[in-house]
């Protein structure tokens, strides 16, 4: 059993490594070569944007593996581990970084090039089960950040699969035990992270609930995890920051919550193949009470930070919100004038507005899924104008305004992008100079139809897809509905 339980995982970590290696080869930029200043900020970006979603890393390891590296200087001596962590921390600070404001460091690639050299780690034996998830969690945060759908959707199924078959999935609560808090908050991180992927593309869960008994991550104010003084990196930036400090994880147990929420609601779905067919009404009452609970203002407040920037700001958890409910709301021709998809498009222009709002405040990392997000709750928006043959509301004027802005900026940092923001703009332009309205020429959806080839080749949500099939291929529900 415990030949074939490696075997098992061997395959796995090998088809991980697979798909973890590019096809550039290690050439160009070195650890090396990178600036102290640049290397201080990578670092930086990396833990005041990734490491608040996804706190898998202890903090003071990862304060010593940089001074570790800047001891060494990227030099051959400096492997293992620590050079695969610190390498990625450089290839994804430099992703992010060129993402936020268009600095010219384009060599993440090599960057990450340097870091796939150090993967034997994964398949090393030797290292514990606790490093290789982490490790493989670092090469997932650099997916989160590119523009690989599929890429993501398999590094996140991978984790899952690794993490249940070293029981990470079994774990019980021991407060005494700093392995066991960090094995802990990387089991969330994997949880998380596949709970996120699945409700962005609509797909089944890696391992359902009713499998899993170890208890995600809570927040607890008299232990402070991710308290850390004398950052080496906050030394190196060059800014009048020395002393900042990172908030605690308290916004992180928060989400934790509504992953949860949302993983029921998918297996409910999945379940009762509920996909395309009326959510039962006490689904949908229990679901939204959950919901409500969830977003109550004052409870946000206890777990965000009104004066933080970005991913601990209560406009995340807002849109957080406004994405979760979209998720609740089955919108088809047969309910489009139903309560249920009045609620769909309150909540598709909420999301909208709500990530224009953080997007314009540069306080994001704007990773891929959230193209997808922000997509499905615009082709929900167009879809149901389209379906009820009416001009565009009042109140959804500025979210269609907000969501074209958003995606248009995406397009300019991800060419596969770009489809998506080709396909917004055609039904922002075809579906209101329809005659009659939401009658479209057999032209007009050829021209959607094509579109949509390219979209799925990319990925989009199965809901999102099933949508745009019904403009380019039928009518808009007959007269008599109500």
């Amino acid at each position: 059993m415990a030949n074939g339980k490696s075997s098992t995982i061997s395959t796995i970590l090998s088809k991980f490594i697979e798909g973890s290696s590019d096809s550039q080869s290690p050439s160009g930029i070195s650890p090396n070569d990178i600036p102290l200043h640049t290397a201080a900020s990578f670092f930086h970006t990396y833990f005041t944007t990734v490491h608040l979603q996804y706190p898998f890393l202890d903090i003071e390891t990862c304060a010593a593996h940089y001074r570790a590296w800047t001891r060494t200087g990227g030099s051959p001596e400096f492997v293992g581990w620590p050079a695969f962590f610190v390498n990625m921390i450089f290839a994804i600070g430099s992703l992010i970084e060129s993402k936020i404001d268009n600095a010219s460091f384009p060599q993440y690639q090599n960057l990450k090039s340097r870091a796939q050299a150090e993967q034997s780690i994964l398949a090393d034996s030797t290292s514990t089960p606790l490093v290789r998830l982490q490790a493989m969690l670092l090469s997932a945060m650099f997916a989160l950040h590119a523009e690989s759908t599929w890429r993501i959707a398999h590094i996140s199924g991978a984790i899952m699969k690794f993490a249940s078959l070293h029981r990470f999935h079994r774990l019980k609560r021991d407060p005494s035990d700093p392995s066991n808090l960090i094995s802990i908050r990387a089991w969330s991180c994997a949880y998380v992270l596949d709970r996120a992927a699945s409700s962005a593309l609509g797909t089944p869960v890696s391992l359902p609930d009713m499998y899993i008994s170890t208890p995600l991550y809570e927040f607890d104010d008299r232990v402070m995890e991710n308290a850390c003084s004398n950052l080496p990196w906050t030394e190196h930036r060059g800014t009048l920051d020395k002393d900042v400090s990172y908030p605690d994880l308290r916004t992180f147990s928060y989400i934790c919550k509504i992953r949860t929420i949302q993983s029921f609601f998918m297996h409910m779905i999945e379940k009762d193949e509920l996909e395309g067919k009326p959510v039962p009404l006490d689904l949908e009452i229990h679901m939204l009470r959950e919901l409500r609970e969830w977003e109550n203002d004052e409870t946000i407040r206890k777990h965000s930070f009104p004066s933080s920037r970005g991913y601990q700001n209560p406009l995340w958890l807002q849109h957080i919100g406004h994405l979760t409910r979209l998720s609740f709301c089955f919108v088809n021709k047969a309910n489009i004038f139903s309560t249920n998809a009045d609620n769909a498009l309150q909540a598709s222009c909420a999301a909208c507005t709500s990530f224009r709002c953080l997007q314009k405040k540069k306080q994001i990392a704007q990773p891929w899924l959230a193209v997808l997000s922000q997509f499905r709750a615009a082709v929900t928006l167009w879809y149901i104008i389209w379906a009820r043959m009416t001009p565009v509301p009042q109140h959804a004027n500025d979210a269609i305004r907000d969501c074209s802005a958003v995606l248009a900026i995406f397009a300019d940092r991800w060419p596969k992008a770009e489809h998506y923001r080709d396909c917004f703009e055609w039904l922002a332009s075809t579906i209101p100079r329809s005659q009659p309205q939401g009658q479209l020429s057999a032209e007009a959806r050829q021209g959607l139809a094509s579109l949509l080839v390219k979209l799925e080749e990319s990925g989009i949500h199965r809901t999102t897809s099933r949508m745009l099939h019904e403009i380019c291929e039928t009518g808009p529900p007959t007269e008599g509905h109500t």
